[in-house]
């Protein structure tokens, strides 16, 4: 019910607006427009971005893991054969260089520009839908690539989510470059495309390591999907996977709840968020995009009861995944169904948490 809060008439981008020269040109225009802004937080957040993706989830435990232990006896009862021909730790070094050596200008960007995170609205025809970027709990400054690429490694997979398809071509990748470089030098009195490191011929070269870095990931692996739905061997994998979660005994702190429901409903959400819903800028955006849910509900008295009926349900707190969604689910097909195996992944939400959370999810 708290997600549904949120539904409007929108739906995915998808591979059809992929191919759809408005769509792309309204999504460019968005993104551009994102980067252009100045937001005055720390300018930190590249530095940041690239210890944690290099050292602090790769760190040297990990590292040793990965050549002769635990991960190592996995990637090899698993038959990963990507990981069993390359070498990871020298592939991750090489991307870690290559990155820092394109020299890709720092803008403020949204660092999580996946099809989930990119709505639209149809029209009554194409020059009347509009594109909205939601969801900027990762933003920072960081990598002008970063956004860009995330958008083309998803360039027309049929899928909301994860695919397997091949990275568009530079001149398939034109229409959202030109229509972005147009916009930045609207929005900035003609001087952006005047600089060499902005132009058509360079920004390509410079996604292509977006989607080589994150290709180092792939493995025979897809998301779980609506048809795993309703394969019972599929769901009681992946309940079974779940159970042992729930079941754990983590040496940590058991302030999770505590310290979630703090995010969600006085964090996410405080007097000035609540002031501006009121009367403000959110109120008007509302207004302006006939949000008809939320001009007719009372968001905060729907956010205070939910807050209060998730509390009276006094579900277990178990050590919880915390952001169990598809991309965090994945499912490798054998021979048949017998063989199927499920695994979940990501856990950097994870704490002690309400049981519910996990399973509504």
């Amino acid at each position: 019910m708290s997600d549904d809060v949120w539904r409007t008439e929108c739906r995915y981008f998808n591979a059809d607006d992929d191919l759809n020269p408005i769509a792309v040109k309204l999504l460019a225009q968005k993104v551009a427009k994102i980067h252009s802004k100045y937001i005055p937080i720390a300018r930190d957040g590249t530095q940041k971005t690239m210890k944690i993706v290099f050292e602090d989830w790769f760190d040297s435990h990990r590292i040793e893991s990965y050549r002769q232990g635990v991960i190592r006896k996995e990637i090899e009862k698993q038959k990963c054969e990507t990981l069993m021909e390359m070498d990871f730790v020298a592939e991750m070094a090489w991307v870690r260089k290559a990155v820092v050596h394109l020299k890709s200008p720092e803008v403020f960007s949204h660092n999580d520009l996946n099809r989930r995170n990119i709505l639209v609205r149809n029209g009554d025809n194409d020059h009347n839908l509009d594109v909205f970027i939601i969801d900027f709990d990762w933003s920072s400054y960081m990598y002008r690539g970063l956004d860009i690429g995330d958008y083309f490694i998803n360039w027309c997979q049929t899928g909301t989510d994860f695919g397997a398809n091949n990275f568009p071509t530079d001149p398939q990748m034109y229409a959202f470059i030109d229509a972005y470089i147009a916009e930045m030098n609207a929005l900035s009195d003609n001087t952006y495309a005047k600089q060499g490191i902005n132009s058509r011929e360079t920004l390509p070269k410079k996604l292509l390591i977006r989607y080589m870095s994150d290709d180092v990931w792939r493995t025979e692996c897809r998301y779980f999907n609506a048809d795993d739905d309703l394969n019972p061997i599929a769901v009681k994998l992946l309940a079974q996977k779940v159970a042992k979660i729930h079941s754990k005994y983590i040496p940590i702190a058991r302030d999770g709840t505590q310290k979630t429901m703090k995010i969600v409903f006085e964090d996410w959400f405080d007097s000035h968020r609540i002031e501006s819903y009121r009367q403000g800028v959110i109120r008007k955006e509302i207004e302006k995009q006939k949000c008809e849910t939320l001009m007719e509900m009372d968001f905060v008295a729907e956010m205070a009861w939910v807050r209060k009926a998730v509390v009276h349900l006094k579900s277990p707190e178990v050590f919880s995944h915390n952001d169990l969604n598809r991309r965090n689910i994945l499912v490798r097909n054998g021979d048949n169904d017998h063989n199927l195996d499920v695994f979940i992944i990501d856990f950097d939400w994870s704490s002690y948490m309400y049981r519910g959370l996990d399973i509504g999810d």
